[in-house]
């Protein structure tokens, strides 16, 4: 039994070596990317102050250090301090120490404004906690074992699978088999599809085709996982086929860090005899040496200890795997059990809770672009959202362009939401703030400010669609409503 269960979820030192690499690779990436953002989503003058948060958008069982001071400088420190740790663990410096102090950092952070939250995130928050009670830095000896199976070990990789397998399970519309429409109208949002993904789109016969493919990898690769025979072959088949996938989601979608962190996850998936047949050419050997130079010269440690857990530990990790497990199943649309409700602050504390329901049932179809728009003291205009700042409600080239991030596309999409109501005025204050701040002349100051949503639905092929002109905040009114913004 135990040879059993040792093939089916052990992990190669090397590619746990290399999933380091990767991962911390991801947390720089994002941690990079919100800290262009800092003033914006994460301070007091920026568009979800904590008086905001904890009134709207806050679950008591979370927390997160960023919320101990609204302070810019705190801020600051506790990204750079995160960032640090991100590159020490990609250094393979104490990288327990590291991958905990990313783990805090990284949710601290996505708590810090859930109003960005993405699936990505839970995906990376999931690979961190995991990644904590595993040895990412053995030193590769002949005397080293080449192969780790713990309980870990099957939790980071069963992880992984959750994420497609269960979003498949989600994905009981017809739009995603009888049809084969899905990833037409996914990748008809102009606020989603990169160059290539608009081309795609206007393919129609090869995205019905896709679609279904999708759907068939996503609900497929976790049970062939879970196949007891050809484990070596299978592991590659699920490493190239995620490999794939999330290549191809990249190129033709902007959707955050959710492709980089499976790309990551290739790692874990290959097979100790590919590691092998590598060894044998001698690449291996010198992509070790170089490694392991650098890492020398990074402050490596050179003296990893090996890790084993007691059976404690690993009834402990077992019994959170199982609690993760029936949180997914308990999730679904139509569910054959209920998770335990008293168990439910383990899971928000430890924010173990994950959701898996990226574009489905049914693809959003409320696709549109932004238009903030200001009229100067001159009596002049301005589109505080648009690259060139000139006023327009005409369909720009690149809908894409306009968002500097994905973190703003996402928090466009929440901004139209009705329940959002609230983020509103924030968002005009600091956008008027930010401009007023780097105007020397009194007369190019916002007077007056509203913001559009040019609402732009999705069609079935060969239909022709239409732009609404959407209006969610007026300077002091909110749909119609009267808000006084805040003052600062």
């Amino acid at each position: 039994m135990y040879a059993r269960f040792y093939n089916f979820f052990y992990i190669d030192v090397r590619s746990l070596n290399l999933f380091r690499l990767l991962l911390s690779l991801v947390v720089i990436i994002d941690l990079l990317t919100r800290f262009s953002d800092l003033t914006a989503h994460y301070s007091e003058d920026g568009v979800l102050p904590l008086s905001l948060l904890f009134s709207h958008y806050w679950n008591p069982w979370y927390w997160s250090i960023v919320t101990v001071s609204g302070n810019i400088v705190f801020t600051c420190i506790f990204f750079i301090v995160t960032i640090t740790a991100a590159l020490l663990l990609f250094a393979g410096y104490r990288p327990r120490i590291m991958t905990v102090i990313c783990w805090v950092g990284m949710l601290s952070i996505q708590n810090r404004n859930p109003v960005l939250y993405q699936g990505g995130d839970d995906l990376l928050r999931m690979l961190l906690f995991w990644s904590v009670f595993l040895p990412l830095n053995t030193d590769i000896t002949e005397k080293t074992p080449k192969k780790i199976n713990t309980v870990a070990t099957m939790a980071i990789m069963s992880q992984a699978l959750f994420g497609m397998f269960f979003s498949g399970l989600f994905k009981g519309s017809e739009e995603w088999w009888k049809e084969g429409s899905a990833i037409y109208y996914a990748l008809s949002l102009d606020q989603l599809a990169r160059p290539a993904g608009l081309w795609l789109s206007r393919q129609y016969s090869l995205t019905v085709v896709l679609t279904r493919f999708v759907y068939i990898v996503e609900i497929s690769l976790f049970p062939l996982f879970l196949m007891p025979f050809w484990r070596e072959g299978m592991r590659t088949i699920i490493a190239a086929a995620i490999a794939c996938l999330f290549t191809g989601i990249m190129l033709c979608m902007m959707i955050g860090i959710f492709p980089l962190c499976y790309l990551a996850t290739v790692a874990l998936f290959l097979p100790h005899s590919l590691w092998e047949q590598i060894s044998k050419s001698g690449i291996n050997a010198k992509m070790v040496t170089a490694l392991q130079w650098c890492q020398r010269w990074l402050i490596y440690e050179k003296r990893c200890r090996t890790f084993s857990m007691h059976w404690v530990s690993q009834s402990v990790l077992g019994f959170t795997f199982t609690l993760i497990l029936l949180w997914n199943i308990a999730s679904l649309p139509v569910s054959p059990i209920y998770f335990p409700f008293g168990l439910d602050p383990v899971m928000y504390t430890l924010r173990l809770n994950q959701s898996w329901g990226m574009f489905a049932p049914t693809v959003m179809k409320q696709d549109g672009w932004l238009v903030c728009a200001a009229t100067l003291n001159d009596n002049t205009t301005a589109d505080l959202n648009a690259p060139d700042l000139k006023l327009s409600f005409d369909k720009p080239a690149n809908v894409l362009a306009r968002y500097k991030n994905d973190r703003w596309r996402k928090y466009t999409e929440q901004l139209f939401i009705g329940s959002n109501i609230a983020m509103r005025p924030h968002l005009a204050s600091y956008l008027i703030k930010n401009w007023n701040r780097n105007q020397h002349n009194d007369d190019k100051k916002v007077k007056d400010l509203s913001i559009i949503y040019m609402l732009e639905p999705s069609v079935p092929f060969n239909s022709k669609s239409s732009v609404t002109k959407v209006t969610l905040f007026e300077t002091g009114r909110v749909a119609g409503k009267k808000i006084t913004p805040r003052k600062g």
